[in-house]
């Protein structure tokens, strides 16, 4: 907990240990977000990217007609 000094939340740190546990566990799959920063992250994925993830749920609530 030092680490965090308190946080609960950690960004790209908090992202790294999540992964391992979703690899073990095979389900990158059903946290698409997290997989998007983790590897643009860690594994040099262009940030660009994350707009395919975001982009597979569809129009923004914003952008609706």
């Amino acid at each position: 907990m030092e680490l965090l000094n308190g946080q609960k939340i950690q960004g790209v740190g908090t992202a790294q240990e999540v992964m391992t546990i979703l690899k073990k566990d095979g389900n990158e799959s059903e946290y698409p977000l997290l997989t998007s920063i983790y590897k643009i992250s860690f594994e040099k994925a262009p940030p660009e990217s994350m707009l395919d993830t975001l982009g597979a749920y569809g129009r923004l609530p914003s952008q609706a007609c």
